[in-house]
């Protein structure tokens, strides 16, 4: 699992062939429906839910085990949807909002125990866990044990409608079957769904695409390719950053080469991922990563190491620093801090660390810091021994991995006018327009005001600034040197406190 919290739906449809021995598909089921049952509630949310297709639920194992998912959810319902074959059993237990951890957790170590038992290969052939609850207690519940037996009287009504139905059409070939296009046009109706096939998505002229993905911002293009202001000295420091805490840094790789350095990413669709070079063309990229269509995001394709030293292993992977559109979501005038939280959400939910075919490259949303916090950043980083036996700052990153940072990209939060303060009489984040002199508390701030406050992708983008490093002993603690042209991080640290000590 690589969702902290777990999932919030899960589906199962397990299955094998029964061939010949239909009748007994429940026994023969009874370990798969466990299993099943016992994963999802493994990797399931809390109030997340879950859907699982079974057959037949006669046995006191089935039912027992139905009753202990009863528990496990707020809500359980068994249902046969009008898509479900009619003359079999199938049908389908769905679970509305998982209970907590600490409910739940007896029940997923009790099953965990059957199901070593079902899979004990030194127990006898003819000893076997027939029911799993006590039928007396299970039947103190009538409202639930009412609900199985109507469910299974309802269900088997249909299956013998169904039967008969296959048995008159297999006797009288020129029967047909009117209410299926009738209920069609009833459902597509009610859904509001337009009454034609599935179609491919259009692949749409890289500029068109845009245009509908810039929206407004698609008229004039030429802010797409400025460069980031680079920080060669304390005096850029002083005439750029006003304020320490609206301003956020993420690790940048070392740009190698033009492939490696901070572009702007466009996917058109699935396989389809375009990089905006230095000579403001789209051009494929040739790394396969697994983007949602309609995307456009400013990243970094790096390298992540894992090992050291002789044995070190790279793989590629792109890191996500900002973005305006997610897979159609436009998200560019939302708060830098929520926009990256977003590309987060969005590349966790696309990457897959633990397919064992490593098609794709990593989809990570880079770690983001406070500029204010710039000394535990350095603090948290560790020299790690590269294949050439030379020792570079590293960041752990969440898989065993580390990734060699060659600088870092600073944005701000705010809009130029807008700077932060903390209020001592109420303990209060606020926002206050240096020229109008107009404050908001953080939590009191009009929407039409948000926009004017809070960046916008653009904004950010412009105005980013690039601390390179271009020289090893930058990044060390005590250096220094008299030199206008280089920021070393001694420097960098003392200004942040400087500012800080002064607000």
């Amino acid at each position: 699992m690589h969702t902290p919290q777990g999932v919030h739906f899960a589906m199962a449809d397990g299955g094998f062939s029964v061939e010949g021995q239909k009748n007994i598909q429940e026994i023969l089921s009874k370990q798969l429906y466990l299993c099943q049952f016992l994963t999802a509630l493994k990797i399931l949310r809390p109030n997340g839910s879950f859907v699982c297709k079974l057959f037949d639920l006669f046995t006191p194992f089935s039912v027992g085990l139905v009753y202990l998912m009863y528990q496990c959810f707020q809500q359980i319902a068994i249902i046969k949807p009008n898509s479900s074959r009619p003359a079999n059993s199938e049908r389908y237990l769905v679970c509305k909002y998982k209970r907590s951890d600490a409910e739940t957790a007896g029940i997923i170590a009790y099953l965990n125990t059957i199901n070593l038992m079902l899979s004990d290969e030194s127990q006898l052939d003819d000893n076997d866990v027939l029911e799993i609850f006590n039928a007396n207690e299970l039947a103190e519940d009538e409202d639930f044990l009412r609900y199985i037996i109507d469910s299974n009287n309802a269900i088997g009504k249909k299956q013998i409608v169904g039967l008969r139905k296959i048995a008159a059409f297999a006797q009288n070939l020129e029967l047909k079957e009117t209410k299926q296009s009738e209920v069609r046009q009833e459902c597509l109706k009610r859904w509001k769904l337009p009454d034609k096939l599935r179609q491919a998505p259009e692949n749409k002229p890289t500029d068109r695409l845009l245009d509908e993905l810039l929206a407004n911002w698609a008229n004039e293009r030429s802010w797409l390719s400025l460069p980031a202001t680079e920080m060669r000295g304390v005096a850029s420091l002083n005439s750029t950053i006003n304020n320490v805490a609206d301003w956020y840094f993420v690790p940048v790789g070392r740009e190698e080469t033009n492939i490696n350095a901070c572009s702007l990413f466009l996917c058109k669709s699935r396989g389809n991922l375009l990089r905006y070079t230095e000579h403001k063309k789209w051009e494929l990229v040739e790394t396969a990563f697994e983007v949602q269509p309609r995307s456009i995001f400013f990243g970094q394709i790096v390298y992540e190491f894992y090992g050291e030293g002789r044995t070190i292993q790279r793989m590629a992977a792109l890191h996500i620093m900002d973005g305006i559109c997610l897979g159609g979501i436009d998200i560019r005038r939302r708060p830098y801090r929520e926009r990256m939280s977003m590309c987060d959400k969005f590349a966790r939910s696309l990457n897959k660390p633990y397919r064992k075919e490593r098609t794709f490259g990593a989809l990570r949303s880079k770690p983001l810091f406070r500029l204010q916090d710039m000394g535990s950043f350095f603090a948290n980083m560790r020299h790690y021994v590269l294949k050439d036996n030379s020792q570079r700052f590293g960041i752990a990153l969440d898989d065993n991995k580390f990734f060699v940072p060659g600088g870092i990209m600073m944005f701000c939060e705010l809009t130029k006018n807008y700077v932060s303060a903390h209020s001592r009489s109420r303990g209060q984040l606020y926002y206050f327009n240096v020229r109008n002199k107009e404050s908001y508390y953080s939590d009191q701030i009009p929407l039409e005001k948000a926009n004017e406050i809070f960046a916008s992708f653009r904004f950010s983008f412009s105005c980013r600034l690039l601390w390179k490093w271009t020289d090893l002993r930058q990044v060390d603690e005590l250096a220094t040197e008299d030199n206008p042209k280089i920021l070393f991080r001694s420097d960098f640290v003392k200004f942040i406190a400087d500012k800080l000590g002064h607000s």
